[in-house]
């Protein structure tokens, strides 16, 4: 007998969760959409808004930048490459330098995961990197930062892949 009424008894609690779930969505579906009519000011922006609105901060950023820019050379053996930065050693310092994703190898288009996998450069080699150099001052630091856009290695010279033209 007291197995019939506990198989009762997880029967009614199985079933009084699948009624609970079944009767549970439509009420989401119908909260969801009235929230959706009525946004918040800040709900209303969508990712493309907000996108959109970084995108069009860019260009002013650039322009700023490229205006403070001077050209400087580096020359170094590569440590590292990660995420965008190439390390190089100089011999007294470890440089960062951000570079472009995509580079002009020999006419072909290669990105630089692509490059140091060919061996095209591989860490240890010796470069020449060409590059436009940002310096921000502080009263209390210096920072500088430098932008790649021309890496030469055993007389092979990479061109990043920019939208804009760099002449010195």
């Amino acid at each position: 007998m007291k197995s019939k009424s506990r198989l009762t008894l997880v029967v009614v609690a199985i079933s009084a969760i699948l009624v609970s779930l079944a009767l549970y969505q439509p009420i989401l579906a119908v909260s969801s959409n009235e929230k959706a009519e009525q946004p918040k000011w800040h709900e209303s922006y969508t990712m493309e808004m907000q996108s959109g609105l970084r995108l069009n901060r860019r260009p002013m950023l650039k322009l700023r930048l490229l205006r403070n820019c001077e050209p400087e050379t580096v020359e170094g053996n590569i440590v590292t490459y990660v995420k965008r930065t190439l390390v190089l050693d100089t011999g007294e310092e470890q440089v960062k330098v951000i570079v472009p994703y995509l580079w002009m190898v020999g006419g072909e288009a290669m990105n630089m995961t692509e490059i140091f996998d060919s061996g095209i450069l591989s860490p240890g080699d010796s470069v020449t990197v060409n590059a436009l150099r940002w310096d921000i001052e502080n009263e209390e630091l210096s920072i500088y930062i430098l932008f790649g856009y021309e890496i030469e290695h055993e007389g092979e010279v990479l061109y990043a892949l920019l939208p804009i033209n760099i002449e010195e």
